[in-house]
């Protein structure tokens, strides 16, 4: 048992050996492709020094928490909730939609449901995604408030400057290393080599690709704000806490009337449509009226025949 160990362990051994020397060989081109990519990425810092600089100085600065540093490099994105109220429904839309293409925006979602509310009390309803330049934000919501009734407005800024900054690094360092990797295609002699640097090649492309989509997605956020935006078509517009108390009044007494207005017409829609119901309830009702009483004279007219017969049956039986 003890030769037999020994033997295994010796052939263990040596087959170790082999496979180690084969990995060192198959590896001395991806350890030389690491090696180059690290020292190319590090001197693209010193020919391109100005965008270099900056980039490391904002990394530097976020990562230091320096406010002011920060400030300057910012990458914000920003969304805008808002819930508007208009008496013109369909001038009101075709404004919002004038206003977004003059500004160079673009609305990614739009629908519209309900009626008119002069037809059953249905409002209609319309819901806006709007993409905003960033620059013209404000003056989108301050013309949106200009031609409804803003009930409310909600914002969201999110900073993701230093998630921009890493994939920016990452950008250039996958580049810098493509960049490597080519030019050691052509300096490859064996097969084997070119080979695995076009393995490394793909895996390269591949990742930087995602980050690029990553920072188009990141750079349309930042550029374009979004703009949530719900339209309700109303026939009051909501009385403002902040009006004065006449005014707070009036609206509130003008709500009261369209409330009465609105049942009353409710009322009278609802009895104008239910007339085919009607008739057929009122010709049920005839026919039941009716054969109740055909029943009644008929059960009259054989209690008439019955008095009548009852007398001649006493006769016949006294004259016996």
């Amino acid at each position: 048992m003890r030769k037999i160990f020994l033997m295994s362990l010796s052939v263990f051994m040596m087959w170790a050996c082999v496979a180690c020397g084969g990995a060192m060989k198959s590896d001395s081109a991806s350890k030389e492709l690491i090696t180059g990519a690290a020292n190319n990425y590090a001197m693209s810092y010193d020919y391109d020094s100005e965008d270099a600089s900056m980039t490391m100085a904002e990394t530097n600065a976020a990562m230091s928490g320096d406010p002011v540093s920060v400030e300057t490099g910012r990458k914000l994105i920003k969304e805008v909730d808002m819930s508007i109220e208009t008496k013109h429904f369909d001038d009101f839309i075709s404004k919002l939609e004038e206003e977004v293409n003059n500004i160079g925006g673009y609305l990614e979602n739009a629908s519209v449901g309900g009626t008119s509310y002069y037809s059953n009390g249905n409002d209609r309803s319309a819901w806006f995604t709007a993409r905003v330049p960033e620059e013209h934000l404000e003056s989108f919501i301050s013309q949106m408030g200009e031609n409804g009734n803003v009930t409310n407005v909600s914002r969201n800024v999110r900073d993701i400057t230093l998630e921009y900054v890493d994939v920016e690094g990452r950008i250039e360092s996958l580049e810098a290393e493509l960049a490597r990797l080519n030019e050691l295609v052509g300096q490859a002699e064996s097969l084997e080599d070119i080979l695995a640097i076009e393995s490394q090649i793909y895996d390269v492309r591949y990742e930087l690709e995602s980050y690029q989509s990553r920072m188009n997605s990141y750079n349309n956020q930042i550029e374009y704000s979004t703009v949530s935006i719900t339209v309700w078509e109303v026939a009051v517009i909501s009385s403002n806490h902040n009006e004065s108390i006449w005014n707070q009044i009036r609206s509130g007494f003008e709500e009261s009337i369209y409330g009465v207005a609105a049942m009353a017409r409710e009322i009278f829609v609802w009895i104008i449509t239910s007339i085919p119901y009607f008739v057929v309830l009122g010709v049920i009702v005839f026919i039941v009226i009716h054969l109740i009483r055909r029943f009644k004279r008929k059960k009259e007219v054989l209690r008439n025949l019955a008095m009548k017969c009852t007398p001649e049956t006493e006769e016949v039986e006294d004259k016996r």
